[in-house]
């Protein structure tokens, strides 16, 4: 089985080759997602510095090129639909033609590691920021000229359009205000005592919202550039997402976040257990919020909408796990493999995924026999008893360490155990005795009756 969750049955398969072929060792995380409306495609970018091109309707992929060598870290498009150009994290920006996917022109953004990337409104700007300041090139000109705005020595970890201004983050908190075109305009935003991570306006132009180290997420009247509400955050937030019609605000700070715009509580978290969102996107339609990690997450407006009513009720944050969307996956299924395990007689392989999921096998055809749901939302280990009639299943639900013990005669949950606060990270039976050992993350040993 390899890395994407992928059952092989042959050694001796002959192996993909090539510059398409995807690496066995990668763990294809995308970083950056877009949408293009013209073409019925979705692009995605990945850690590897892979450009996929989805359908956006069967989720097949329709071309994978290896454009760059580091992790993308944004995709643009013409608005037009003409091109798309993908950037990464060196600055390296490939444009492509929208038919065809042809590379029709390449450029070299000077500005260190790249932090920031945004498009102006009209669609004739981009600036790409970094930790040697920033450029901006008019992308309305054939030959994509950039321009030498760059500053050196002057971090710029995050930037921003509005109508008819750009805004940069600062190193000391503060937000420069310039043109579109990066003509210094009067004035600066305070609010903030650290670098600025993170800026985004809101649909209407009504709003801005800025994150910073200092961990305090603020939403300023535009273009008053007063403050409205601040709040803390746990995390610095390293992006933001704006809803299109203003229902959700959506920010990125080791998990996704959804929050009321207007009292930026949180509402709804996703739970995906060890793999940070990387690229994010609203769809065009604004139906659905796209959302990187292990593959392209679609989660539907109306989900959202519903775990969002439910947290307002509740009056707490509710938490929205991968399973709940449609996935994409670039390549494969890439779901993390966590736990393996081959029943004594040689009939059953157990697997368990980073999805919640327990998917038996037939050892003999190779087919997939049962696949089950039992924790929440990882299952970290299985193991079968001496006889063969018995499945231990180790993980979490409702944040509670738990092991599952399922008959195998059809596949039913015979015994819930809860072991406490620490999840039960590995499970094994005796070889002779009736009892599950089980190991948690807090490095407790647990004994259990599996009768």
């Amino acid at each position: 089985i390899d890395s994407r969750g992928v059952l092989h049955t042959e050694l001796e398969s002959r192996p993909l080759t090539g510059k398409s072929a995807p690496q066995p060792w990668e763990k294809l995380v995308v970083t950056a997602i877009s949408e293009d409306d013209t073409q019925g495609m979705l692009l995605a970018g990945t850690q590897h510095g892979a450009l996929i091109q989805y359908d956006f309707d069967s989720g097949d992929t329709v071309v994978r090129r290896e454009a760059h060598k580091q992790p993308l870290v944004k995709i643009v498009q013409a608005l037009d639909g003409s091109w798309y150009a993908s950037i990464d994290s060196s600055g390296k920006t490939c444009v492509h033609d929208s038919v065809s996917h042809q590379m029709i022109g390449e450029m070299q953004f000077d500005v260190g590691q790249v932090m920031a990337v945004a498009e102006s409104m009209d669609g004739q700007w981009l600036v790409v920021g970094g930790s040697r300041g920033y450029q901006i090139a008019d992308v309305t000109d054939e030959s994509f000229p950039i321009r030498t705005l760059v500053q050196q020595y002057q971090t710029t970890a995050s930037a921003a359009f509005g109508e008819d201004c750009l805004l940069l983050g600062r190193p000391d908190g503060a937000i420069d205000v310039r043109t579109p075109s990066g003509q210094k305009m009067e004035g600066k935003l305070r609010g903030h005592s650290k670098p600025v991570t993170a800026m985004v306006f809101s649909w209407d132009g009504t709003s801005l919202y800025t994150a910073s180290l200092d961990k305090r997420l603020i939403k300023w009247n535009w273009p008053a550039a007063t403050q409205a509400t601040s709040v803390a955050t746990q995390l610095a937030i390293q992006s933001f997402a704006a809803d299109p019609r203003d229902e959700f605000l959506v920010t990125i700070a080791g998990n996704c976040e959804f929050r009321d715009p207007r009292s930026l509580d949180v509402r709804v978290q996703t739970r995906f257990w060890g793999i940070v969102p990387g690229g994010h996107h609203f769809g065009l339609d604004g139906e659905e919020f796209l959302l990187g990690s292990a593959g392209v997450i679609r989660f539907s407006r109306n989900l959202i909408r519903r775990f969002f009513d439910r947290a307002e009720e509740t009056g707490q944050a509710v938490f929205l796990n991968a399973t709940h969307g449609r996935k994409f996956i670039p390549g494969g299924n890439s779901n993390q493999v966590w736990g393996l395990a081959v029943a004594p007689g040689g009939q059953w392989l157990a697997m368990t995924d980073h999805d919640g999921r327990l998917m038996i096998f037939d050892t003999d055809s190779r087919q997939q026999l049962q696949m089950k749901r039992g924790h929440d939302p990882v299952v970290w280990s299985a193991s079968f008893s001496h006889d063969s009639r018995q499945l231990a299943t180790g993980g979490a639900r409702r944040g509670r360490g738990e092991v599952i013990i399922w008959d195998t005669d059809q596949w039913k949950v015979r015994k819930r155990v809860s072991i406490g606060k620490q999840l039960a990270s590995s499970v094994h039976f005796h070889s002779r005795l009736p009892f599950v050992v089980a190991g948690t993350y807090g490095g407790t040993v647990d004994l259990i009756d599996s009768g």
